[in-house]
């Protein structure tokens, strides 16, 4: 059973594996990236104990500081990079466990964005972030026709 934090939106699978592409997704409330990371690393970083590192995709977050420090959760480096899958965070437990979270675009309807949110903590799957979001929204498209 996937583990459900309302406040940040956030849900995490139970038990992530290295196996997994994703291991949960994250659901923020808008695209301001310095209010909303604080209190998703504060969640994560009480189940995980820690968050070492945090990676975002830097096009996603238009305007957003080169340089972020969360001070609620301590010392967390925050890296801005340019992989081609857009819509995906990954945060850095320690030198082997990472959490690889596919990022809800804030607008995203909140059926599509709960069944997306669904499939990406589910163990053993394998589909990229678009995949997921594209595959959410066509379900809830079906379920509503």
């Amino acid at each position: 059973m996937p583990i459900v934090v309302d406040q940040v939106r956030l849900l995490l699978a139970e038990h992530p594996t290295l196996r997994d592409h994703l291991h949960g997704a994250w659901w923020p409330r808008s695209g301001d990236i310095t209010g909303e990371l604080a209190p998703l690393l504060r969640v994560v970083a009480a189940r995980a104990r820690v968050v070492f590192g945090v990676a975002l995709n830097r096009d996603e977050w238009p305007g957003a500081p080169l340089a972020l420090h969360p001070t609620i959760t301590g010392r967390v480096k925050v890296a801005w990079y340019g992989l081609s899958e857009p819509h995906l965070m990954v945060l850095r437990l320690d030198r082997q466990r990472k959490l690889a979270l596919l990022v809800v675009p804030p607008e995203t309807l909140e059926n599509v964005a709960l069944a997306a949110m669904l499939m990406a903590s589910q163990p053993g799957n394998d589909r990229t972030t678009t995949d997921v979001l594209a595959r959410a929204a066509a379900r809830t498209a079906t379920i509503a026709s």
